[in-house]
Order: C-alpha cells, then structure tokens, then sequence
C-alpha cells in the first residue's frame, strides 16, 4: 500500500506541475531584457535600453537586482565559462568578456566585425554563436588571444540561440520558423530540421532530452521530446518571451515586452531521477513492445501518459513482453507491481 500511494502522490504532483504551471515574476518593470546565465545561484541578465548586466539570487526570497557591468550596448547573448561571463552585443558586432571574480571588471574584447551576434554555447573552449543577419553560426576558441572566427555553417534564415547535446548543436531560426540540428564533427555539417512552422522561435535550452524553446509572437514556451520530435506548449499567454534557462525543475525566462525576468517549475524534468532496480526494461525507445527482464516475479502493470492519467493496463505480463502498438508516439511511464516509475518512449 505504501508503494502504491508513494507512486500516485508523484503522479499527481506531475500531473498538477504540467497542467497548471504558476508562472512567476522574479523582476519586474524592466526595459527589454534579454540574455540570461546562471553561475551557481546567482542568475545573470541584460537590461537592453539601460546597457547593464545585472545579477540576482535566486535563493532569495525577494531578489534584488545588484548591477555587474554598464555600458555594454545592445547586449543579447550570454554565456559562462568559469568565472569568465561572455556578452554578444548585436549593435557593435562584438563579443566581449568580463571576469566576475573582479569588483570592478574590465572589458576584454574577444571577436569583433561580426554580423549582429546573438545567442552562445560553449562546447570545451570553442564559443560557438549565431549571426542573425549573415545566417551563420560560427565558433571562436576562447583558450587564444585575438582567435580567428570560423564559420561552421551558413545560408540560414535568423539563427537566434543555440544548445549543445554532445556533437549535436540545436538551433533556433527566428525567421524560419525552425528548430534544427547540426553535427559539429561533420566537416560539411547539413541542417536537419526538427520542428517547422513556429512563429519566431527564439530562446532554447535542452534538459532531460527535451528541448524548451521560447515562442517569441506565440507567446508561449514548448517542449520539444528529442526522441519522437513532438512537442507541446507548456506555457502560454505570455508576453514576448525570449531568453530561458534550465536549473534543475526551475525554467527562468526573460519576458521581452512586459519587462519581467520569470519563472515557473514543471517537475516532469525530474522524471529521469526516479530509478527502478533489478527491473531492465528493452527496446527503449521501442515501436512496437517493450520485453521485461527481471529477477522479481511480476504481474500487473499500467502505463501512464505525461498528464497522469491511466491509458493502458492489464493483470497479466504475457512472456515478458508489452505490446503497444496502440500507443501513439510519446513518452510514457511504466509501473510494474508499483515498483516504481520507468520512463519508456514510443517512437
């Protein structure tokens, strides 16, 4: 009884999290905020129209703003690399660092001549960013002075922000309306594109195998399942949202129009904490059946889908195996004699 009640209380609990996601402003009355970054549990973003870089705590109750670095004109892209913040400023075509570690840092410019320069991701020491109105993506490495930047990819419609997932780069096409994908060991990398048909992505961050992308005129944030390339919004009614992060449940994001950096929690992310031992559940992804191996002897089973509701279950596991073909694609939570949750994706 007690396993049952333990596994329905965390159903509920996602269940409730993905339906009514409480958004919360963290920081109003702002004027065009933009990039974010986040160094242990300080969260760093850019005021546009007042040309500062300011910082909040993100364990505090009521978070004050405390201002890092002014004068950084049309600041849009923000990324860390130890104690080392890196700013994309669209305006001048740069991209600059300061040293946070220092009470009053300094500026140091890292590539210069760039085509409206927005979104970063780090992979190693190269910093790879878009430049929205020559449609490249490139790279510079950060571990030498004054490097030579490398174009990696060209002929795109509005790379806005990117996100890395070992050699796979996801991007945002503002213009397009895209989500896409490159493998950066490709000496010739080809787009691939994911999803199609947005109206201006923007923002994207990638946790858990799924992507959150900013829907800057749709005013919404989606999930996007990397397995299946399905997506569904996770929160609408917003007001131009742009930037977004990810620290652990806690989705922070900057609202463009309105003024406000927010945030809200959907606590599906920690789906992939949940373990079940001496159960091995394959194929996973699967398109037809999911076998069981176990050293338990099991009977019934259900399946759940993300909303928690019950849309499969038998008293009997017939040969260890699963059918479910009559599942559509998706991520799916299996429970077992109510041994637990296991993540299993139909493909």
């Amino acid at each position: 009884m007690r396993k049952t009640t333990t596994l329905l209380i965390f159903i509920l609990i996602i269940k409730s999290s993905i339906l009514n996601a409480q958004v919360t402003d963290l920081i109003t009355g702002l004027s065009l905020p933009s990039g974010l970054a986040l160094n242990g549990s300080d969260l760093f973003y850019v005021e546009q129209n007042g040309n500062t870089v300011f910082k909040i705590d993100i364990n505090a109750s009521n978070p004050t703003p405390d201002s890092v670095f002014s004068g950084i004109v049309g600041s849009i892209g923000l990324a860390f690399k130890g104690n080392e913040l890196y700013m994309s400023t669209e305006i001048s075509g740069e991209i600059n660092k300061i040293d946070i570690s220092q009470s009053n840092p300094s500026l140091t410019l890292v590539a210069s001549g760039l085509d409206h320069p927005v979104g970063l991701a780090f992979k190693g020491d190269d910093l790879y960013f878009g430049q929205y109105s020559s449609g490249k993506i490139s790279r510079v490495n950060t571990a030498i002075a004054s490097p030579p930047v490398e174009d990696i990819i060209t002929g795109l419609s509005g790379p806005a922000s990117l996100a890395f997932q070992d050699n796979t780069l996801f991007f945002s096409l503002y213009d397009s309306g895209e989500i896409s994908e490159i493998d950066i060991t490709d000496s010739n990398p080809i787009p691939s594109a994911i999803i199609s048909g947005l109206s201006t992505p923007d923002g994207i961050f990638l946790a858990n195998d799924y992507l959150y992308v900013t829907v800057y005129n749709a005013n919404e944030i989606i999930k996007i399942d990397l397995a299946t390339n399905s997506s569904n919004s996770v929160v609408t009614s917003l007001a131009g949202p742009s930037r977004l992060l990810i620290d652990n449940t806690e989705i922070y994001f900057t609202q463009y129009n309105s003024g406000t950096v927010s945030k809200f929690t959907d606590l599906s992310l920690s789906i992939t904490d949940i373990q079940v031992t001496d159960i091995i559940v394959f194929p996973n992804p699967t398109s037809n059946f999911i076998e069981i191996k176990s050293t338990k002897k099991l009977n019934r089973f259900s399946i759940f889908n993300l909303n928690g509701q019950i849309i499969y279950k038998e008293k009997r596991i017939t040969n260890n195996k699963i059918q479910l073909n009559q599942l559509n694609e998706g991520v799916y939570l299996l429970s077992i004699d109510n041994y637990g949750l296991i993540k299993i994706i139909k493909k």
